[in-house]
């Protein structure tokens, strides 16, 4: 049996000492929502401690809803509509899903994009993964579905045999998350043991998306799914030693770039 273990952390690429802006991580985050604005913030937030350029596009009201998160944080770049396309073209990754709305328009646009970008990387989290057509993930899609998502997207438990077959059926990247967590690509898989209870608070999933899509840059899927999964689980392990089970998300945002400090 494999597991994720704090090698995975220091097998991550290092930035090269003479590297500049866009070599080390690009990303693009779709989401976000009136009800669900914070789990956009969230990733972005994360993401722009691990890459170099994090862009936000929020298919929901983009006169009101980028303008108010940006007044909140300077990490990222609005990106609107129409640029989509643009800079799909210059990302590493696109992450699809934080606080995103299921609704058909969502739907559609979901869909559009892995139909029209089947050669680029995509994470799909949440909402995204809910409405993505199954016949568009592929090989450079990474899903990081939660137990009611994995039963309810593919009318199977998350078991391990059952994530390995679906990794297997569908030549993707899955992440199931749980108390124990699940990672598969079609040839190989692991099981994260790293992690708290605390971690069932609303946004930590928000987190680990972010943190699965910053590794996705420069590493390949396998990697940067367990990376991802024992530094967010590594970190909840070390609040919960201060603090039981009485932290939030945004602590875990704030402590998971000093606990990958100390694991690297």
């Amino acid at each position: 049996m494999t597991y994720s273990t704090v090698l995975d952390i220091r097998a991550l690429r290092t930035p090269a000492p003479r590297s500049h802006k866009w070599q080390n991580g690009a990303v693009l985050v779709i989401g976000g929502s009136h009800r669900y604005h914070g789990a956009l913030m969230l990733a972005a937030q994360t993401a722009s401690a691990f890459v170099d350029m994090v862009h936000v596009a929020s298919p929901e009201d983009y006169g009101y809803l980028l303008p108010k998160l940006r007044k909140q944080s300077m990490t990222f770049i609005p990106v609107f509509r129409k640029e989509l396309g643009t800079y799909i073209g210059h990302v590493d990754v696109v992450l699809m899903g934080p606080g995103l709305e299921v609704n058909p328009v969502n739907r559609t646009l979901v869909n559009q994009l892995l139909r029209k970008y089947p050669e680029k990387r995509f994470v799909l989290d949440a909402g995204a993964f809910r409405m993505a057509n199954l016949k568009y993930i592929g090989p450079h899609c990474i899903c990081t579905p939660n137990a009611r998502e994995f039963i309810d997207v593919f009318d199977l438990q998350p078991t391990a045999t059952n994530v390995r077959r679906v990794a297997k059926t569908y030549q993707t990247n899955i992440l199931a998350k749980s108390a124990v967590s699940f990672i598969s690509t079609p040839t190989k898989f692991a099981e994260n043991h790293a992690g708290h209870p605390g971690l069932t608070k609303g946004g930590t999933g928000d987190i680990l998306a972010a943190l699965v899509t910053s590794f996705y840059t420069k590493n390949d899927a396998f990697l940067s799914m367990k990376a991802a999964s024992f530094l967010l689980g590594t970190t909840a392990e070390q609040l919960a030693k201060k603090r039981s089970y009485a932290y939030s998300a945004e602590d875990l945002l704030k402590a998971v770039p000093e606990v990958f400090g100390q694991l690297r």
